[in-house]
C-alpha cells in the first residue's frame, strides 16, 4: 500500500521531473531553498499581546491562591479555614444576560417608545 502511495507522489521517470521543472522554474534554481527563513519574522501584535494577557492571569490566578491559602492558614479553627477558601474560591459568579429575543429594528422601536420620541 505504501509503495502505490509512494509511486503516486513522486515523479519514476525524469520526463516527470523534467515536465515539473519546465512548469515551475523557480524552484528548480540554485539559489531557492525550500527551508523557509525566519530570520526576518515578526510575530503578529495580537500574537504578543495575547501573550501577555495569558501570562498575566496565570500570575494574577496565583498571587490570589496564594492569598487565600494564607488567609485560610491564619483562621484559628480549621472550620473557617474552609469556609474561606469555599467563599474565595467557589464565589458568586454572575448569571449571563438573557438573549434578546427582538430584532435590532424592534429593539430600536422600543427604545423609542420608552424615551417618549413616538413618531
Amino acid at each position: 500500500m505504501a509503495d502505490h502511495y509512494d509511486a503516486q507522489r513522486r515523479p519514476t521517470t525524469m520526463a516527470g521531473w523534467e515536465g515539473r521543472k519546465q512548469k515551475f522554474p523557480e524552484l528548480f534554481r540554485s539559489d531557492v531553498s525550500i527551508c523557509p527563513s525566519y530570520s526576518q519574522y515578526q510575530v503578529p501584535y495580537w500574537s504578543v499581546c495575547r501573550r501577555r494577557y495569558a501570562a498575566s492571569m496565570r500570575r494574577i490566578n496565583r498571587m490570589l491562591a496564594e492569598d487565600i491559602e494564607d488567609l485560610a492558614l491564619l483562621q484559628t479553627r480549621a472550620l473557617d479555614g474552609v469556609r474561606v477558601v469555599r467563599c474565595f474560591s467557589l464565589g458568586a459568579r454572575p448569571h449571563p444576560p438573557p438573549p434578546d429575543p427582538l430584532t435590532s429594528k424592534q429593539r430600536r422601536r422600543v427604545e423609542q417608545l420608552l424615551s417618549g420620541q413616538v413618531c
